[in-house]
C-alpha cells in the first residue's frame, strides 16, 4: 500500500526537493545497511496491520489526515459499494519492477564495498523506458534517472571493493560495461557463475582496472572457446598482486597461456589454483612452475 501526498505548500515541496538531492546518502553510506526484500508484504501479515495509522493529504479540507491502513476503503452511502480512498492505492507491483526500489538497491550497490557494481544510468533509464521498472508518479522517473545518474558519477571513483556471485550471461554483460566506470577499484571477486559468450567481453573490461589488485574467480565456467581469455588480458595490464581461481573450469590452453602471462607479471605475489589444476598435463606443469617461483 502507498501512500502518495500532495505538497500545496511552497515550504514542503522545497523540503522534498532537498530530501531526494541527498536520499543517497542514506543508501549508499559505508556504515549503512539495506535489507532487500523480494515480495510485498503476505496478505495475512498485512491483515494484522489494519488498525495502523497513516497520513494522508485531503486534497478537499487542503490539511494532513491520519487515517487508518483499515479505512483505506470506505463505504459509499450513495452507490451502496466499497471505494478507494481518493489518495490512498494498493500497490501490487513486485519490488524487483518498482523504479523507487531498485534505485535505491542501485545506490546501496554505490558504497566502498559492495555485494555488486551498481548499474550504468543508461541501463536504468532503458528499463524504465521499456516497462520493466514502473513509477507510482510518472513524474518520479525523471528526477530518479537524474539522480542515478549523479549518484552513480560521484561514487563510482570512490569504490573499491565489488562481490558478485550467482550471475548469467546478461548480468556478466551489464557487469563488463559498468566494470570500466571504476577506476580505483582494488578488489574484484566473480563467483558461482556462467560467463559464457560474455567472457571475452569481461576479460576486456577487467584489463581497464589499472588499480586491481586482487581478482578472485571462484566456482565459474570459462568458455572453452575463449579459454585463458580472462585471465590472460586481466594479469597482462593490471598490477595484481593476489589471484584466486578456485574451482575455475580452465581449459589446457588456458593453463599454458595463464603459466606464459605469469612470467611478465611481477607485482604478483600470491596465486591461489584450489581445485582448478586438474587432468592435462599443461596444468601440472602449471603447478610445478607456481611451486618452484614461490607462488603456491
Amino acid at each position: 500500500m502507498a501512500n502518495f501526498p500532495a505538497f500545496k505548500v511552497l515550504e514542503e515541496k522545497v523540503a522534498e526537493d532537498s530530501a531526494l538531492r541527498h536520499v543517497h546518502f542514506l543508501f549508499g553510506h559505508d556504515c549503512a545497511r539495506t535489507l532487500v526484500l523480494d515480495e510485498p508484504t503476505p496478505p495475512e501479515l498485512a491483515e494484522d496491520r489494519r488498525d495502523d495509522v497513516v497520513g494522508v493529504f485531503n486534497e478537499v479540507h487542503g490539511q494532513l489526515e491520519r487515517i487508518k491502513v483499515a479505512e483505506w476503503r470506505h463505504h459509499d452511502e450513495d452507490e451502496g459499494s466499497a471505494k478507494e480512498h481518493a489518495v490512498l492505492h494498493a500497490n501490487s507491483t513486485p519490488y524487483h519492477r518498482r523504479g523507487w526500489c531498485i534505485a535505491e538497491r542501485e545506490w546501496s550497490n554505490a558504497r566502498s564495498q559492495s555485494s555488486q557494481a551498481p548499474m550504468l544510468p543508461a541501463r536504468f533509464c532503458r528499463k524504465a523506458e521499456t516497462g520493466d521498472y514502473t513509477f507510482g508518479h510518472p513524474a518520479d522517473f525523471g528526477r530518479v534517472a537524474q539522480l542515478h545518474s549523479e549518484v552513480f558519477e560521484s561514487r563510482a571513483p570512490l569504490c573499491k571493493k565489488f562481490r558478485n556471485s550467482d550471475l548469467l550471461e546478461p548480468e556478466v554483460v551489464a557487469l563488463s560495461a559498468a566494470l570500466p566506470m571504476f577506476l580505483n577499484l582494488t578488489e574484484l571477486y566473480l563467483g558461482s557463475s556462467f560467463l559464457g559468450d560474455a567472457e571475452q567481453q569481461l576479460a576486456e573490461a577487467v584489463a581497464s582496472l589499472a588499480r586491481l589488485e586482487v581478482l578472485t574467480v571462484s566456482q565459474t565456467a570459462c568458455d572453452c572457446r575463449a579459454s585463458g581469455a580472462f585471465l590472460l588480458k586481466a594479469i597482462a595490464k593490471t598490477r595484481l598482486s593476489r589471484l584466486c581461481l578456485e574451482d575455475v573450469g580452465l581449459h589446457q590452453e588456458g593453463y599454458v597461456a595463464l603459466a606464459s602471462s605469469l612470467q611478465q607479471h611481477p607485482s604478483l605475489e600470491r596465486l591461489d589454483l584450489s581445485n582448478s589444476a586438474r587432468g592435462a598435463e599443461s596444468g601440472r606443469g602449471l603447478l610445478y612452475w607456481a611451486t618452484f617461483e614461490g607462488y603456491l
